[in-house]
């Protein structure tokens, strides 16, 4: 069941899930809040232990688009039915309405299992070590190291710069 929840594949759910015409419809919060529950919802009803071949993931996500369309269609009529009771829901009715959208979005985040099994732990320290050094490296300028005795090269410098000059001065008495 690993591979239903793994995030290659909810990518192509996703992506297919987007493509339905009536979900442009709706905002990001409740596309997302639908996407959740339908993988909650297939993902609740399998043995989370059972590896899935390649044909049962297939005909698990086309069940899981199926159940995605359906409930565009009935969140759509949902939304439809919603506008006309807004036109005369009184303050209290309209109070007691997002109160219950709420608390249904509460239950609902609350008793979820989580969409994998990371715990938090770190399980590559030492390899996240080396990638942090090796970024520090590339960030961090390298200087050329300071001479040692910069006196003695200064002397170095000046004492080529006066035989040059004796060069020049002897080639021009001759």
């Amino acid at each position: 069941m690993a591979q239903f929840i793994e995030s290659s594949n909810q990518d192509v759910l996703w992506n297919t899930f987007q493509k339905i015409p009536q979900v442009s419809h709706f905002s990001k919060h409740v596309q997302e809040e639908m996407f959740r529950s339908g993988i909650s919802h297939f993902y609740l009803q399998q043995n989370p232990h059972i590896r899935l071949r390649n044909d049962q993931l297939r005909q698990l996500n086309k069940e899981m688009i199926t159940y995605l369309i359906n409930q565009t269609r009935v969140h759509m009529n949902n939304q439809m039915h919603t506008k006309k009771e807004v036109l005369i829901e009184t303050p209290e009715e309209k109070t007691q309405r997002i109160f219950n959208e709420k608390q249904k979005m509460y239950e609902h985040n609350v008793f979820q299992e989580p969409m994998h099994d990371d715990d938090g732990v770190i399980q590559n320290m030492d390899e996240l070590i080396v990638q942090y050094q090796e970024q520090r490296k590339q960030e961090v300028p390298t200087y050329d190291p300071v001479p040692k005795n910069p006196i003695l090269d200064m002397l170095k410098k000046l004492e080529a710069r006066i035989e040059a000059i004796e060069k020049i001065l002897k080639t021009n008495d001759v």
